[in-house]
């Protein structure tokens, strides 16, 4: 699953276990895969985050949308303060320290204010503890892997706010799903998760959109009706 995100986004060209399982099948998964919390959900996570950097990292994350290789590789250094924008220029992928494998993926990030206040909290932590902006509070050093953050304080959050398990790459489809039922422009929302093309993301979350949005369709039948109007 973590492979096939991984293609998705554009870090790895292909996923090397794709000969090892039936293509039939990853392909009816692969609509699984986008999970989103409600905004309700996101709520009762942070609330119910006992560790505060554990509660700044999925505010910032839910808030920004990145992947996980990118808020592991973010240091302090790519925050413009006066301009609320954060620039991604690395990933942690596989164990290594890697820059994005496209042009699309070397972007600057627009910082919603639920992500700067998030950034704000968290200098208390980490800003003179060294380059990386999250720490995993048990070490007091940069998060190693996706499976230090899913372990432990993530499923704890998730089982005290009594919100069904999904694993922590969900956070980024989150942001997405919820930015395109605002109404956010898609390819705003392109741009800041790092898509080569614009359609990606409305292919992969353009779904959502009529179950969140309560009136959709309104805007257009109001426009037929003027139209209609002798």
């Amino acid at each position: 699953r973590s492979l096939d995100e991984a293609v998705a986004d554009d870090l790895i060209p292909s996923n090397p276990l794709d000969g090892f399982r039936v293509k039939r099948r990853a392909k009816a998964n692969a609509r699984e895969e986008v999970d989103p919390f409600t905004p309700e959900e996101v709520q009762a996570i942070l609330a119910s985050c006992r560790e505060d950097q554990v509660r700044n990292y999925c505010q910032f994350n839910f808030a920004t949308g990145l992947r996980t290789s990118e808020m592991i590789g973010l240091c302090w250094s790519d925050i413009d303060w006066r301009k609320g924008t954060v620039k991604i220029r690395r990933a942690w992928v596989m164990g290594k320290m890697k820059a994005p494998k496209t042009e699309s993926g070397v972007r600057e990030v627009q910082l919603l204010q639920p992500a700067i206040d998030a950034l704000k909290a968290q200098r208390a932590h980490t800003a003179t503890a060294g380059e990386f902006v999250f720490h995993d509070p048990r070490t007091n050093a940069r998060w190693g892997s996706d499976q230090s953050i899913r372990a432990g304080e993530w499923q704890r959050a998730l089982r005290k706010a009594g919100v069904r398990y999904r694993y922590p790459y969900q956070m980024r489809h989150t942001f997405a799903s919820q930015a395109l039922s605002a109404g956010e422009n898609v390819m705003w929302v392109a741009r800041q998760m790092g898509h080569r093309d614009w359609t990606i993301t409305a292919k992969k979350y353009g779904r959502w959109i009529p179950s969140m949005v309560p009136d959709a369709g309104a805007k257009a039948a109001a426009v037929w009706g003027v139209v209609s109007t002798p």
